[in-house]
């Protein structure tokens, strides 16, 4: 599953490229689910004329119910949160991920690399480096790793709605203060 706004920096590029030159002979879909960019709809749409991706490439080029999120994040079994290196912050689907306690495929660079080496709740690939994105999905196809519950229990104990509210009220009680 790809998730959210659809748009050039979360590297659908090198993912779809990877899948094009792999041989991969397991059964899989790729969702990408989410209103899409202009730019990253071409990219996309040159994709789905390929006959290699006839049936395994689903889109939802638009904005996705809390309904339809629960249905995607349920029935996936893996999150795409790569992003290109222009990219260093973080991600509203990595957090989700780990809340539906879906690994994630990610970046080796910024802060989402960072959350990913602390909490070990994916996998982290060279995001430019398409034969080292195939051999890592190739591996995650075949299910040999698994990530414990324990791993996605710890990131959704550090990052939930009243951390992040209680955050938000003490930065915002510091700058009344400063005044």
């Amino acid at each position: 599953l790809v998730y959210g706004a659809i748009r050039y920096g979360k590297g659908i590029h090198f993912l779809l490229e990877a899948v094009k030159k792999s041989n991969i002979k397991k059964k899989f879909k790729i969702i990408i689910a989410g209103k899409q960019d202009n730019p990253t709809k071409k990219i996309i749409d040159t994709y789905k004329k390929d006959s290699k991706f006839k049936d395994i490439l689903i889109t939802l080029n638009y904005f996705i119910s809390i309904d339809l999120q629960d249905y995607l994040f349920r029935k996936t079994s893996v999150i795409w949160t790569g992003t290109t290196k222009n990219y260093y912050g973080s991600s509203g689907v990595f957090f989700l991920s780990a809340k539906y306690k879906k690994p994630v495929i990610t970046s080796d660079h910024g802060l989402i690399n960072l959350y990913t080496k602390k909490y070990k709740i994916g996998y982290r690939v060279e995001i430019d480096n398409i034969n080292k994105i195939k051999k890592l999905l190739k591996n995650v196809l075949s299910g040999s790793k698994k990530i414990p519950n324990s791993y996605f229990k710890k990131v959704n104990q550090s990052h939930n709605s009243e951390i992040f509210s209680e955050n938000i009220i003490r930065k915002l009680n510091l700058k009344f203060i400063r005044f």
